[in-house]
């Protein structure tokens, strides 16, 4: 439809069904965060500026990316639990994020904030709750056909999604607010930005309504 967004049929890999074991262990932390890191910044926002009642639940199966999570991110939630598989390390859910780090969030200076609020345009959530079945279409960006702007690369958060997400061949789902699948997307700023870090971004479009129901970041679309 677009040069820099080429229509794609998703592959969809086949699991095998199995019964497995699952426990949750719940943590907490004493202190709250007096500062606020980009990694958290990044997966703070949508509870902050959308449903403060979201919750995060990512991917955590290395010891790199638990040691992220705990240090980063869990510590400014009141609600986080570990989810185990097998008595192995799967997920940590966080939910109910702290006043206090509510407040880091909003008072935040960094470059990425501006990517941040680009990702999440309004504050209208519809595009979450579809009342009917929606007809997808799957686009994959072409990096070289976007505006390439000079923009700062996060190098923690790059080496999160990478850890976490795409060394164990996983997509990482994001769900924008306000985008339209006009030709004027390809300068969005977080498009240009998440582009430069994420090997594949592919984008799912309402065929019927043109509107961004998500992003899926992996590394091969």
């Amino acid at each position: 439809m677009f040069e820099w967004a080429r229509k794609v049929t998703p592959m969809y890999a086949e699991r095998e069904l199995q019964h497995k074991r699952f426990s949750l262990k719940k943590i907490t932390f004493d202190q709250t965060p007096s500062d606020i890191s980009d990694l958290a910044l990044f997966f703070l926002a949508g509870t902050v500026i959308l449903d403060e009642r979201m919750l995060v639940a990512l991917y955590a199966r290395s010891e790199m990316a638990q040691k992220m999570i705990i240090e980063h991110i869990a510590p400014h939630f009141k609600d986080v639990k570990v989810v185990y598989v097998e008595n192995e390390i799967e997920v940590i859910q966080m939910q109910f994020l702290k006043s206090e780090s509510a407040d880091l969030f909003n008072k935040s200076t960094s470059e990425l904030m501006t990517i941040i609020k680009d990702l999440y345009r309004t504050t209208d959530m519809s595009v979450w709750k579809a009342g009917e079945k929606r007809e997808l279409g799957f686009y994959a960006v072409d990096k070289e056909q976007l505006d390439n702007q000079s923009l700062f690369i996060f190098p923690e958060l790059q080496s999160f999604i990478t850890e976490a997400y795409l060394e164990s061949n996983e997509s990482l789902i994001l769900i924008p607010t306000g985008w339209s699948f006009h030709d004027d997307l390809r300068h969005s700023i977080f498009l240009n930005f998440i582009t430069l870090i994420i090997p594949a971004v592919t984008l799912l479009v309402d065929e019927n309504t043109s509107e961004v129901v998500a992003l899926k970041l992996s590394r091969a679309s």
